[in-house]
């Protein structure tokens, strides 16, 4: 639970700065991005609560986690990408969708 928090705090707090420098978004645009990113948890909360208690049946719940920490790491590497060679803004929103998404998830699980 604490690095989970720990994690999402660091990403929240990084992306400004990232963002504007990598990217050259403006306040606005990461401000946006930032509400967007936020809106998409409570939908897939929703939708992985359907998908875990159907999973949850056959699988064991440690089985669930570890998915879960799986496209944690898959978000967190899309994000470490942002070097200037491969750096695209649409792995940057994908990572952290995916990351921010993850985490909060398995935070549900």
């Amino acid at each position: 639970y604490l690095l989970d928090k720990l994690l999402g705090e660091a990403w929240l707090t990084s992306v400004p700065i990232v963002a504007r420098a990598q990217f050259e978004w403006s306040e606005q645009r990461v401000g946006l991005f930032l509400c967007v990113v936020s809106g998409l948890v409570l939908p897939a909360s929703h939708v992985c609560s359907i998908a875990f208690a159907t999973v949850a049946t056959h699988e064991r719940e440690r089985t669930i986690i570890a998915v879960m920490m799986c496209t944690v790491l898959l978000g967190g590497g899309l994000l470490l990408c942002v070097a200037r060679p491969f750096a695209s803004a649409a792995s940057y929103v994908a990572g952290a969708v995916i990351f921010f998404v993850s985490t909060n998830l398995l935070e549900a699980a």
